[in-house]
C-alpha cells in the first residue's frame, strides 16, 4: 500500500485522485456524491487525510486509501469559493514554530 509520501492528489470534475508520485499511475479515486457540475474539488492534504470541498459539501479521506472517514453537508451554509486551513504537522506547523520564535526573541 502506498504511504501519503508516495502520492500527488489530483481535484478534477468533483473527483480526487491519488497517483503515484514517481509513476503517475492512479493508486486510488474518490468520487463524489454531491455530483461535480463541473466544479474542481478544493483539496487540502492534512497529515494522513486529504480533506475536500465540492459544491458545499466537505468529506474527508484517508490520504492513503482513499476511505471516507466522515463526512458533512454543511447544512444551510450554501456554496462558492472555499477556504480550508490546517495547521498540523508540514508547512503550517513550521510557520506557527517560526512565528513563536519571531516573538519569543523580540519578547
Amino acid at each position: 500500500m502506498a504511504t501519503v509520501d508516495d502520492l500527488v492528489f489530483v481535484g478534477l470534475q468533483g473527483k480526487v485522485l491519488a497517483l503515484d508520485r514517481a509513476t503517475g499511475a492512479i493508486v486510488w479515486r474518490w468520487v463524489s456524491s454531491s455530483g461535480s457540475f463541473g466544479g474542481v474539488p478544493m483539496l487540502l492534504l492534512d497529515g494522513d487525510r486529504v480533506v475536500v470541498s465540492v459544491n458545499g459539501y466537505l468529506s474527508c479521506l484517508s490520504a492513503d486509501s482513499g476511505d471516507v472517514l466522515w463526512h458533512n453537508p454543511l447544512k444551510g451554509e450554501g456554496i462558492g469559493l472555499v477556504s480550508l486551513a490546517s495547521v498540523r504537522g508540514g508547512f503550517g506547523g513550521a510557520l506557527l514554530a517560526a512565528a513563536d520564535q519571531a516573538q519569543s526573541a523580540s519578547g
